[in-house]
């Protein structure tokens, strides 16, 4: 994840190589453009995302310079766009209105948990008919392996395959705490 590895890890980029992948939650303005690149943007109802940052919270007291954080204080921040990244509406708002873009694929988390086949298959129709036709051979023999391996519970296992900053056992066992349940409409059952 960009925002994990550093400055370091971005100017050794070798811009010759393609493709490549870079996965981060920066908002719009800190992504670097390019107009032969490719953006895939998925976002989540925001009250699942709210429930997300605040495990995420848990698990990064240290790093917020805060102990003992409550939902209800968190929450607020949230609302009021004061995060780490700023506005969870703005950081959606940027994107969607790129969503028109032929570079720019905008997904719905609801909906690739709710149909992971179709959002695979939408994801390599717009990296190119060349990743389909690859899912597609075999009678779906990639595909398959593709869809079992991007089960909540199989990436929860492997957060080294997932995370390049999970490179010893302590981030190992924190990013499976952060890596919660991958289910939405979970904030009823947090406000109870």
């Amino acid at each position: 994840m960009l925002e994990f590895d550093g400055s370091d890890f971005v100017n050794s980029i070798d811009d010759s190589v393609y493709p490549r992948i870079i996965k981060t939650h920066f908002p719009l303005k800190f992504v670097p453009q390019h107009r032969e690149a490719k953006y895939i943007y998925v976002t989540r109802n925001p009250k699942d995302a709210m429930v997300s940052f605040y495990y995420h919270t848990q698990g990064f007291q240290d790093s917020y310079d805060c102990c003992d954080v409550n939902f209800d204080g968190l929450f607020d921040l949230y609302i009021q766009g004061e995060t780490e990244w700023g506005s969870y509406f703005s950081h959606v708002t940027d994107w969607y209105k790129l969503r028109d873009n032929p570079n720019v694929l905008f997904m719905l988390y609801e909906d690739m948990k709710k149909n992971t086949k179709n959002a695979v298959l939408e994801i390599a129709r717009f990296l190119g008919k060349m990743y389909e036709d690859v899912l597609l051979a075999d009678g779906g023999k990639v595909l398959n392996e593709v869809l079992e391996k991007s089960t909540f519970k199989k990436m929860q296992s492997e957060p080294d395959k997932w995370v390049s900053w999970c490179r010893n056992q302590l981030w190992m066992e924190l990013f499976s705490i952060l890596f919660v349940r991958g289910l939405s409409n979970v904030l009823p059952n947090l406000l109870q």
